[in-house]
């Protein structure tokens, strides 16, 4: 093995999609602490990771707590679960979502379309809450920030925060 294969295997072995091979992913590496410190405005108290196997998908998520509760943010990767017996695709989980007639927003106001963000993607808002959903491949990811900023504001903030995920997926 020569040491550019090696360096390459080393890394490979140390990235969110080893982790998710072997059937884990920790998505608060997707998004790093002093990055949602920036967006936020202010300090991160704690990162919490948590990941559970549904349906032949994988979902990572990571809860960012800041020292104001409601300024918390929310991510959550959806990949195949490679340990299920059946793995499924996010890909045809995204399709019925967002381009199925009996997806999930069909009773409601239908996710606008962002631009410019991975392979596709989409905002979903309401008077409580904005959303960022975000596609990359066969994988997909779902970011909320708190706080009491105007929705254009929030929907800034998701976006900078999903480009690190994308980049790091």
């Amino acid at each position: 093995m020569t040491a550019r294969t090696a360096l390459a295997f080393a890394l490979f072995l140390s990235s969110p999609f080893a982790a998710a091979a072997a059937g884990e992913l920790d998505a608060c590496a997707l998004i790093l602490g002093p990055e949602v410190e920036a967006v936020q405005g202010e300090a991160l108290v704690v990162a919490k990771p948590n990941t559970r196997s549904s349906g032949g998908l994988l979902f990572a998520q990571c809860y960012y707590a800041m020292a104001s509760h409601e300024n918390s943010v929310s991510l959550q990767v959806t990949l195949s679960d490679p340990g299920a017996s059946a793995p499924a695709s996010p890909t045809t989980h995204w399709d019925e979502a967002f381009h199925a007639a009996t997806g999930p927003f069909r009773d409601k106001e239908a996710p606008e379309p962002v631009g410019d963000l991975g392979d596709e993607a989409f905002w979903a808002s309401d008077a409580v809450v904005g959303v960022l959903y975000a596609r990359k491949g066969d994988a997909f990811l779902r970011i909320s920030v708190g706080g009491a900023d105007a929705e254009e504001a929030k929907l800034e903030k998701s976006k900078t925060l999903a480009r690190k995920a994308l980049e790091r997926l």
